[in-house]
């Protein structure tokens, strides 16, 4: 029986050098129909990393359901109205803390909130549920 060994390399290095760097970590990129495997060090894959993470942020899973997006200017009466009860909710469901700026004192103070991703998208699914109930 032969053995084989395979040595993956740094592709940034091998495009950019022609050098052989060996790999520590692979990744897959898709845009406009064009799908990528890159064999990286680790260096190169938190680059990768810090470039891609905005859009990764802004996207959603492959075949999670959109969701319907907030349709009102910031500071206008009707996105106040829309957080004051998403605070609420978020009481009601003992979520207070998702939302609430704790400073390093331990203490809170009014009108210094934070909403977080996950926590708005809970409110929107909460809010879909009693449309469709309704």
């Amino acid at each position: 029986m032969q053995e084989i060994q395979v040595k993956l390399w740094d592709d940034v290095h091998w495009h950019e050098e022609q050098g052989r760097v060996p790999s520590d970590e692979t990744h897959y990129l898709e845009l406009d129909g064009r799908r990528v495997r890159l064999d990286l060090t680790s260096e190169h894959g938190k680059e990768l990393a810090s470039q891609v993470s905005r859009w990764l942020d802004a996207g959603r899973p492959e075949g999670e359901e959109a969701t319907a997006r907030l349709g009102f200017k910031a500071g206008s009466a009707e996105a106040k109205q829309f957080y004051a009860r998403l605070r609420e909710w978020a009481d009601a469901e003992d979520r207070s803390a998702e939302y609430k700026i704790r400073h390093r004192d331990g203490s809170t103070s009014l009108g210094n909130y934070k909403y977080g991703r996950r926590l708005v998208r809970d409110y929107e699914a909460y809010l879909l549920s009693q449309a469709a109930a309704a």
